[in-house]
């Protein structure tokens, strides 16, 4: 007997073989190795057949008169899986990204990236992350702080990474993505709390290399400040805004004292000097007054440009300015900026009606980050030795990158033999894929027995949002070093910099996977993987320990189930489930640094064919494409055509004037006992409705 499978993934089965003959009415009712019933597991791609398992021994001249065969199924379990980042590196041995150090592992679009001394190359291919990177310095703050440095609260303020909020601060929002930086995003008078005191919001840049002739540096700002009236139309200006800088020769040991630096206003576009948000010191009308002078051994020079009044106006309407600075005298050192906004007693009623403080965005010194590029991942197998190979293509993706705003980054997957686009087995061609998680189930491992990832970088129309990518999984783990907030919800506490932090009395985390579906036009996004899962192994690192620690495994099957999971300790479900989310409530401060799940997914055959006595006669097998796979039917029946039964995952259903739709026709094996069934619904718009399973006569 052959268990022919060439076409089809692999399988768990179960046999029983019963053969009489004419000679002696002799019944041969074991196979050949002595026992009743035998399972056939097929996971090598290009060898999907087997045999020997099911041979059975007949004395020699017999005559086979008939024969039958019990044929059920059952789960063929997977889980493994490679993670690629920094830590695969022994110490001193170089960057994982670094092509002079990783064995082959990245090919560049940029020779620069190969070269003896990748300094001019386009990616940070040395530094423990992977981004397009320029002779410059380029922060729109969408991926995090990006080295940005509040320092300690003033009046329970001081700066801060924002979206605008429910109070609309800034009014306009933040002019490139949803992130900026702002003295205050939920009140919109910051002089009311303490009218007369005096205090500065101050916020440092991280180090930053000025490389040489790349002194030119920009930032956008808003901002609406303090100013009274003192006669007509004149104003006194009190509070005002500026920026002061220090450098470094020697690479960040030893630093200048700070110092103030003019607003470049040749370069400055947005407000208008004198009338408009650029005001000068002085000691009359109209002039920025003399409390603005500086902090500490800091000061302000008396006939300084600085910000003041509001950066909005006729021309400007939105508010945003784009601030220019000229650093050339920094070139070839290490700067830091300081961002300073000083609040002075009130000496008077405020001509502005609205004065939330100051705002920055999109920070540039030097050149513009590269328009795009490209990095090729190489090479790999559907098979990690010793390991069994993947039953189904080459399992998920999991890309843990940082991409927010209009910056983009997505995958190609490509065949290593000669560098062409891989085109999965229902046709699609695998290019151009977004999100964290990309399923690769469909990838036929024997037409394409190693893949290369292509990842392709884009920074935007202002090239400004460059992704960061920290690490990739192939295989069988998910999840996030929270490094992005993709698939990440929390209720309390703060997401910043790859850290969740909640302060007493807790809240709560959790991962929930998601992905998209462009299978729909336009793209789905789901939360359901195409292979089933079995079992779970939950990974949360953090810093408290399990005292004060309640873990949450949640599936979409009632009947997988009820869990209280363990850190780092498998979870096998009952019944399979296409949906995990994993979470952790805290009762108490606590920093979570990641969250991960290894899953351990269930696969079924298709296409299985059974050839007894290995004759090219198929005597029994699951060959139409209506038919699902054996002890999974993931498919509708959509046509039949010269007798096969054609199938599709998804179908339509159109309603009658009588309200009734009737049709998504599914077949099922004979005495097939169904233990999980779920249906999904897209783009419909109707209540109240009612669904019916009919099978014959039968409905239900």
């Amino acid at each position: 007997m052959n268990g022919k499978n060439k076409k089809a993934t692999s399988y768990l089965i179960l046999g029983l073989m019963i053969l009489s003959t004419t000679a002696g009415a002799a019944s041969v009712t074991t196979f050949s190795d002595g026992t009743a019933s035998v399972e056939v597991e097929l996971r090598e791609p290009g060898n999907f057949m087997d045999s020997m398992t099911g041979a059975i021994s007949l004395p020699e001249g017999e005559t086979i008169t008939s024969a039958s065969v019990n044929v059920s199924t059952g789960f063929a379990m997977h889980n493994d899986f490679t993670t690629y980042d920094q830590s695969l590196m022994p110490p001193g041995g170089g960057g994982i990204w670094d092509a002079r150090y990783n064995s082959g592992l990245t090919t560049y679009n940029d020779a620069n990236c190969h070269s003896a001394n990748p300094m001019d190359c386009s990616f940070s291919s040395t530094s423990p992350t992977l981004s397009l990177t320029s002779k410059g310095f380029n922060a729109d703050f969408e991926t995090g702080s990006q080295g940005m440095s509040p320092q300690a609260p003033v009046d329970i303020f001081n700066w801060e990474r924002k979206t605008q909020g429910m109070m609309h601060i800034p009014a306009s929002g933040c002019p490139t993505g949803d992130f900026c930086w702002g003295t205050n995003f939920d009140d919109p008078d910051y002089t009311d709390d303490a009218p007369a005191a005096s205090y500065e919001y101050t916020m440092d840049s991280p180090a930053i290399w000025v490389y040489p002739t790349k002194g030119a540096a920009t930032f956008n700002s808003y901002h609406s400040l303090y100013n009274r009236v003192a006669s007509g139309s004149n104003k006194f200006y009190e509070d005002c805004a500026y920026v002061a800088v220090q450098n470094s020769s020697d690479g960040g040991l030893g630093w200048t004292p700070w110092e103030f630096i003019d607003i470049d206003i040749g370069a400055t576009s947005g407000l208008q000097q004198g009338t408009q948000g650029l005001f000068q010191k002085g000691t009359g009308v109209n002039k920025v007054q003399s409390a603005c002078n500086g902090k500490g051994s800091l000061t302000v020079p008396a006939d300084a440009w600085v910000l003041a009044g509001m950066s909005t106006w006729a021309n400007n309407q939105n508010g945003w300015a784009n601030i220019a600075l000229d650093l050339s005298r920094h070139e070839g050192k290490h700067i830091k900026l300081k961002f300073v906004m000083e609040k002075n007693p009130i000496l008077g009623t405020p001509v502005n009606s609205s004065m939330p403080g100051w705002y920055i965005d999109s920070l540039r010194i030097g050149d513009a980050l590269p328009q795009s590029g490209n990095v090729v991942m190489k090479s790999f197998a559907p098979r990690s030795h010793p390991n069994p190979g993947f039953p189904n293509g080459y399992g998920i993706l999991d890309v843990e990158v940082a991409s927010a705003g209009p910056g983009s980054f997505t995958v190609d997957v490509l065949d290593s033999s000669n560098g062409q686009t891989v085109v999965d087995k229902y046709g699609k061609s695998m290019i151009g894929l977004d999100g964290e998680l990309i399923e690769l189930w469909d990838i036929d491992s024997d037409q394409y027995g190693l893949i290369d990832l292509r990842f392709n970088y884009n920074s935007g129309a202002n090239r400004m949002n460059t992704p960061i990518m920290h690490s990739f999984t192939l295989g069988t783990k998910i999840g996030s070093g929270l490094n992005s907030t993709e698939g990440i919800f929390y209720d309390m506490g703060y997401l910043n910099d790859g850290e969740w932090t909640v302060e007493a009395p807790g809240g709560m985390i959790v991962y929930m996977p998601r992905m998209n579906d462009t299978s729909w036009s336009p793209m789905l996004e789901k939360n359901r993987f195409n292979a089933p899962i079995m079992a779970v192994k939950p990974m949360i690192e953090d810093s408290c320990g399990s005292a004060n620690r309640n873990l949450i495994l949640m599936t979409n099957s009632n009947q997988s189930g009820q869990f209280t999971p363990a850190n780092n300790q498998w979870v096998t479900f009952a019944s399979p489930s296409t949906t995990v989310a994993f979470g952790a409530q805290y009762s108490d401060q606590c920093t979570v640094y990641s969250i991960w799940l290894e899953l351990r997914f269930a696969h079924t055959m298709s296409n299985v064919k059974l050839d007894v006595a290995g004759d090219g006669d198929i005597e029994w097998g699951m060959v139409e494409s209506a038919f699902g796979s054996l002890g999974r039917q993931q498919m509708f029946r959509t046509q039949m055509v010269n007798g096969i039964n054609y199938g599709s995952d998804n179908t339509t259903l159109a309603m009658n004037i009588n309200g009734v739709a009737e049709g998504a026709v599914f077949f099922l094996p004979k005495g097939a006992v169904v233990n999980h069934a779920e249906l999904s619904w897209d783009n419909s718009a109707i209540g109240n409705a009612s669904i019916e399973l009919l099978a014959g006569p039968s409905s239900q």
